[in-house]
């Protein structure tokens, strides 16, 4: 085989489109840009009406970059909110609002559920400073809250999740380090089908993992997520919002396919932003963090064995604070504890410290509860493992001989395995072997430091040969 270096793939699976189109792209600088702008382009959305005597309003916009998701670019690309906050912006630089100001005010905002407000507001002001202050804030809870109330949509929300989260796993993977992500846009009750296409290929095309953006909490949909990572040989990292507690769970658990299935729980924060009383957060996929970790991981040891423990971790692009507390960069701020407690029932809780933006994982479990469980990284090596050994066994010439397949196996495992560093590079061998009806076959051996896999792990199994 060709020793020269396979880079390691992701394939990320979730709706990027308004109406998810089932195709594929690799993720680069040009088809980022690209298909965020086919995705954002003259979005129709109905919102609650702040502002006029309406019960909604409707809204076209389109988000043709991440900065687009933002309130104040919202403002802008709104001629009605562009007009209120020229009125905020002249009302801030005042030094009161008389009676006459205030009068004209009203007039100039017309009749409607904002004049309405600001003529309630001013009612109870004793001064023209308490007067501007009122008036401020009721302009900027129409104003920004109607920017909010856009991007809260669901259309609105969904995409700017799974753009903002995809941007950031890609920033883990610069050309340097090896790494591809494949796109599919897909939706969440067509994932199965649209999978099982896209590993209906050789071994070696496949993907390293897939990375599922959307929630799936039907056990049902999970066994046949693990049953196909089984079949192709490749783990499957889905988001759940909870960690199961019910009897199908359990039995997902047992499962030997479910060795295949890693769930991740919390989402990380993506934007975080507030405009006085108004406030807003953007959350993304923790299926994507744990792309993102193993990402850091790789780009920076060459091998996956840092996804947790010492050096492990990585940044999220922005913090929040729930209930008013310290800032942290998940959704829930998971303590060790919980995490562990998490582990132990088949999930990843992706976590983070207080007052840092910092994402990590204290374990990084597969769903499988058997005593033989190992985690992600080692199941995601032992799939690259037997894809590989399916290749070679299928590409091996008829009647090849001990010493060629033995320097085959080598050459392969330099360009198809991590190596880590010197010293520690995976062990893979070939012997052949005789099998029934006369034919022959390799067994092969693999040997995997923790180093590399986050724990020792040894492989031994057996493949057919031609001839």
């Amino acid at each position: 085989m060709d020793a020269t270096p396979v880079r390691v793939r992701w394939l990320v699976a979730g709706a990027f489109l308004p109406s998810p189109s089932g195709r594929r792209f690799l993720l680069t600088e040009a088809s980022f840009t690209e298909q965020l702008g086919h995705a954002g382009s003259g979005l129709s959305v109905t919102i609650r009406d702040r502002l006029g005597s309406g019960d909604a309003c409707s809204h076209t916009l389109t988000f043709d970059g991440l900065e687009a998701f933002q309130l104040s670019a919202v403002i802008d690309a709104l001629p009605d909110l562009r007009t209120l906050h020229a009125v905020r912006e002249a009302l801030s630089n005042a030094r009161g609002l008389g009676p006459q100001d205030a009068a004209r005010l009203e007039q100039g905002l017309g009749p409607g559920l904002l004049s309405s407000a600001l003529a309630e507001a001013l009612r109870n002001t004793d001064s023209p400073q308490e007067a501007r202050d009122a008036a401020l804030a009721v302009i900027e809870e129409a104003l920004f809250g109607t920017a909010r109330d856009i991007l809260q949509h669901p259309r609105v929300a969904r995409l700017e999740s799974a753009w903002r989260g995809l941007h950031w796993l890609w920033a883990h993977c610069p050309t340097s380090s090896g790494m591809d992500i494949e796109v599919l846009d897909v939706e969440p009750h067509q994932v199965v089908d649209a999978l099982t296409r896209c590993i209906d290929v050789p071994a070696l095309q496949r993907p390293d993992a897939c990375f599922l953006l959307d929630t799936l909490d039907d056990v049902e949909t999970l066994h046949r997520l693990a049953a196909l990572g089984e079949q192709a040989c490749l783990p499957m990292v889905v988001a759940v919002r909870e960690a199961p507690a019910s009897e199908a769970w359990n039995r997902l658990r047992a499962d030997e396919t479910s060795r295949w299935l890693c769930a991740a729980q919390n989402p990380v924060v993506m934007m975080a932003e507030q405009h006085g009383e108004v406030r807003r957060e953007c959350f993304t996929s923790p299926a994507l963090a744990l792309a993102a970790l193993l990402a850091a991981s790789f780009r920076d040891t060459r091998t996956f064995g840092r996804l947790v423990g010492p050096g492990s971790g990585t940044r999220a692009p922005a913090v929040w604070r729930p209930g008013g507390r310290s800032p942290v960069a998940t959704e829930v701020g998971l303590s060790l504890r919980e995490q562990q407690q998490l582990a132990a029932r088949g999930v990843g809780g992706v976590g983070g410290w207080w007052d840092s933006n910092a994402v990590l994982l204290a374990a990084a479990p597969t769903v499988y509860g058997g005593r033989d469980a190992t985690p992600l990284p080692a199941q995601l090596l032992t799939g690259r493992i037997v894809r590989l050994a399916e290749e070679i066994a299928e590409r091996l010439p008829a009647g090849a001989n001990q010493d060629a397949v033995s320097a085959v196996f080598t050459r392969a495992a330099e360009a198809f395995l991590p190596t880590g560093g010197a010293g520690r590079a995976c062990q893979l061998q070939g012997k052949v072997v005789p099998a029934g009806n006369g034919g022959r076959a390799v067994q092969v051996f693999a040997a995997l430091r923790p180093e590399l896999a986050g724990t020792h792990v040894q492989l031994e199994f057996t493949l057919p040969l031609r001839g």
